[in-house]
């Protein structure tokens, strides 16, 4: 029999108190107490419906050979983040590298859009589109003006310089009509 004073049993006691006096269905009438045994009556069959039947206890030996097995590996996750990290570090170059990419081509179009406004001004529209831009991204920034049009490239900053030459974004903006 369960422990008497666990919170389980104390509550499958109120929850039989409160079905018996309602009248629930799941508690079926008591029978006579000469034919019912401990087993056999209405609060231990509901118990064992609410516990789960009984489970024989496996042997002491078996027992601690599972548990055995079962030990925590320490030391496991530092082995694998180790493992993971040079690809977690290629994906943070590649998405820092994408975000720098983005940004050179943001540049390049206020850059060419600033010259557009300074040629339809009639003033210097490569002097116009070098001062758009921030200091850093003046060294890799091409400005070409052909008619009435201006034609900005830039390199985007990058980690690795290999990477970094062989990047390049442009930006194109017209004055008048097509």
């Amino acid at each position: 029999m369960a422990d008497p004073t666990t919170p389980r049993t104390r509550m499958t006691r109120e929850y039989l108190r409160i079905s018996a006096s309602s009248g629930s269905p799941l508690v079926p009438p008591r029978a006579s107490p000469c034919v019912t045994s401990a087993l056999s009556t209405p609060e231990a069959r509901i118990q064992r419906r609410l516990l789960g039947p009984a489970r024989p206890r496996a042997h002491a030996a078996v027992e601690s050979a599972i548990r055995g097995s079962l030990r925590p590996q320490r030391g496991q996750a530092s082995v694998e983040l180790l493992g993971a990290l040079p690809a977690l570090l290629v994906v943070g170059l590649v998405v820092l590298q994408l975000l720098a990419i983005g940004y050179a081509k943001v540049l390049a179009g206020d850059a060419a859009e600033a010259g557009a406004l300074a040629l339809a001004g009639g003033a210097d529209a490569a002097r116009a589109a070098r001062d758009a831009v921030p200091g850093w991204s003046k060294a890799g920034m091409r400005v070409r003006v052909a008619r009435r049009e201006v034609r900005v490239t830039m390199r985007p900053p990058s980690p690795l310089r290999s990477l970094g030459r062989g990047l390049e974004v442009g930006a194109t903006a017209r004055v008048g009509r097509r």
